[in-house]
């Protein structure tokens, strides 16, 4: 971690940093992948690597109520009701929203989301 950004814990930010999955760089499915033991960080003993993967997911849906401000007062609509969607919906509901619309073209989706 190199520039104030990274530093500061905004690496998502650095114009030098690369993400797996983007261009220039492949994906991560494999069984093995090499990774800066700087950006690694180990979960605790009573989080699951399954609720270890939700962590950037729901940082999303996180960072989306705060910047809404959702509130107990607030009413949140959530265009789309795919993984970040969800998430989406989840925060919502966590920050206390009362009422909470969930769109989408894809009605398997919406079903999942009800």
């Amino acid at each position: 971690r190199k520039c104030c950004l990274c530093k500061n814990g905004r690496y998502n930010l650095c114009p030098d940093m690369k993400f797996f999955g983007s261009p220039p760089t492949n994906g991560s499915l494999a069984n093995l992948v090499v990774h800066p033991a700087n950006l690694c960080f180990k979960l605790p003993d009573n989080v699951s690597l399954e609720e270890g993967a939700m962590c950037e997911p729901l940082s999303v849906g996180v960072r989306a109520c705060r910047r809404a401000g959702i509130c107990p007062e607030t009413k949140a609509l959530i265009v789309g009701a795919g993984p970040i969607g969800l998430v989406s919906m989840l925060a919502a509901r966590a920050f206390g929203a009362p009422r909470i619309v969930i769109v989408d073209i894809d009605e398997r989706r919406l079903s999942f989301a009800k």
